[in-house]
């Protein structure tokens, strides 16, 4: 029997929503998709050089290890700016803190379709 949280994956849909600039990347071009996961739309962005459109599993993998990240760091702010390296100069820490933020806006937003970070290690790609 499926659970709620793999029905929800399975009548999950990708939009690609066009290029843009990324700020947070250098302020270089990407391509901006989203995926509707119960409703509530969740960013995933790549390189003009990826080819093909990504599937759920992509952008369920990459929400992923953002939350492992997080998780590993504690969720604790200073820890995660100094693990990835954010904390170089203002400019990286401010992208920092932005990807902090994003990325706990993400987990709560997981966690209120009853998702845990155990439900997406199986997209979690090495």
């Amino acid at each position: 029997m499926k659970t709620e949280q793999q029905n929800l994956i399975d009548k999950a849909t990708i939009r690609y929503i066009g290029e843009t600039v990324r700020k947070l990347w250098g302020s270089q071009m990407v391509k901006h998709y989203r995926l509707f996961l119960g409703g509530v739309p969740f960013s995933w962005y790549c390189g003009l050089g990826w080819t093909k459109k990504p599937t759920k599993a992509d952008i369920l993998g990459a929400l992923g290890q953002d939350w492992q990240a997080y998780d590993d760091c504690g969720g604790d702010l200073d820890s995660f700016l100094c693990e990835f390296g954010y904390n170089e100069n203002n400019e990286t820490l401010k992208a920092g803190k932005q990807t902090f933020v994003l990325i706990e806006r993400n987990i709560s937003q997981l966690e209120n379709l009853g998702f845990c970070l155990d439900d997406l290690k199986p997209y979690i790609q090495d």
